[in-house]
């Protein structure tokens, strides 16, 4: 955290210090609803200017009616943001579906549409690449008329959000879940970490439902476990708290069919069928 406060201060100095933009266009770029990692839109936006371009900053979190107001302020020829987790990643089909109306492009990046394949195809808009080469190279194409924004329509698949009721229920199954693996896994499970784990998984599982596919969620259950025992832990403890959570959204949820339940089931049952 030392060397990551070094090093934004340093980026913020020299954003600052960089000259008067040469082109009239402007760009925003920022971070969607949930997003507190600001250091790739902070460099993109120095290497922006550097080359330039005129960029607004919002910064982290921007909540979508903020940047709905700010876009109808300051017509922007693009806006760029970006995000390092699945939740975050879903925040944008918002904004991108807001931005389609208007005819102004969106392009978006971020570690987690590297970590999982696919991912962006679900997002309106264009794909900047996992580096920050390729991703100036798609914001210039696009300002200068050489690339054509991308025009997906930003459907989701039928098991997408409004077929579970899985946000009214999350409190109550994240506390049943609390309960029970507490007393199955014994004193080697924190109170607190099971809380942080609840709430990471229940973002995920509602990102993953708006985007209209949980298996999206797979792919950081491996952080619920770090959550759940921190630097280490057994595997089995991961698997202990998602039989336990499934339990608890089989109780809960109104629907045994649920999308969630589903999956969870889908999850469990492979594995022990890897085991056998």
């Amino acid at each position: 955290h030392f060397a990551s406060e070094l090093v934004m201060r340093r980026l913020h100095a020299m954003t600052a210090a960089a000259p008067r933009s040469l082109f009239q266009k402007t760009i925003l770029v920022g971070c969607p609803t949930g997003e507190n990692h600001t250091f790739p839109s902070l460099l993109l936006t120095l290497l922006l200017r550097q080359r330039g371009w005129q960029v607004i900053n919002l910064g982290a979190n921007v909540p979508f009616t903020q940047l709905a107001e700010t876009i109808e302020d300051t017509q922007p020829d693009l806006v760029v943001m970006t995000a390092m987790r699945l939740s975050s990643a879903a925040a944008l089909h918002g904004p991108a579906m807001f931005l389609k109306e208007r005819n102004i492009p969106l392009a978006f990046g971020g570690w987690i549409f590297e970590k999982i394949p696919g991912l962006a195809e679900k997002l309106p808009g264009n794909y900047l690449g996992g580096n920050m080469t390729e991703g100036i190279s798609t914001i210039e194409s696009l300002l200068q008329g050489s690339l054509t924004a991308v025009e997906r329509n930003g459907k989701r698949r039928i098991h997408a959000a409004g077929t579970s009721p899985f946000l009214d229920y999350k409190d109550q199954i994240g506390k049943l879940a609390l309960d029970a693996i507490m007393v199955k896994a014994g004193r080697g499970v924190n109170a607190s970490n099971i809380r942080e784990a609840n709430d990471f998984l229940a973002e995920d599982i509602l990102a993953g439902l708006a985007l209209g596919d949980l298996s999206l969620v797979e792919f950081d259950l491996d952080w619920v476990g770090h959550l759940i025992g921190r630097q280490e832990f057994p595997r089995d403890i991961l698997f202990d708290y998602l039989e336990v959570y499934l339990d608890a959204a089989r109780k809960v949820l109104p629907d045994p069919n649920d999308p969630v339940i589903q999956w969870l089931s889908a999850i469990i049952n492979h594995r022990t069928i890897e085991e056998s």
